[in-house]
């Protein structure tokens, strides 16, 4: 099965249990049995490597980081530990500032600098109809 089946199931399994006021135990032995933990991790790690090997196959640098970021984020052994740390990996030019508070604050990127927002780049093919 692939992930969304199997996170499917499982989850419907804990939603009766839960909606019915039902006993937690046999379901927990039973997901343990089928080694959910492992899988789960098993399907994260798949889509990371997916997610790293697009990043190979990408031109667009702004993409490239946007992937890499993406695949970090779900890596329990990524160098990433903050919010600060994502923003400065998508963008090189950092869009947080720190102000006299020692709070954070975010700095809309210029207009000019980042183009026309991408859906207004995409076009749809024709498909018929009304």
């Amino acid at each position: 099965m692939g992930y969304r089946e199997d996170v499917t199931r499982w989850h419907s399994m804990i939603f009766q249990v839960f909606t019915k006021g039902g006993d937690i135990g046999p379901l927990y032995r039973q997901l343990g049995q089928e080694r959910v933990v492992e899988r789960v991790i098993s399907h994260i790690a798949e889509l990371r490597g997916c997610l790293r090997a697009c990043v190979k196959r990408a031109e667009d640098p702004s993409i490239q980081r946007l992937l890499n970021v993406l695949a970090e984020t779900i890596d329990e052994k990524s160098s990433l530990s903050d919010m600060r740390q994502v923003l400065e990996h998508l963008d090189p030019e950092p869009a947080i500032k720190e102000v006299p508070s020692g709070k954070l604050q975010w700095s809309p990127p210029e207009r000019g600098r980042l183009g026309p927002p991408v859906w207004s780049q995409i076009r749809l093919p024709y498909m018929g109809g009304a």
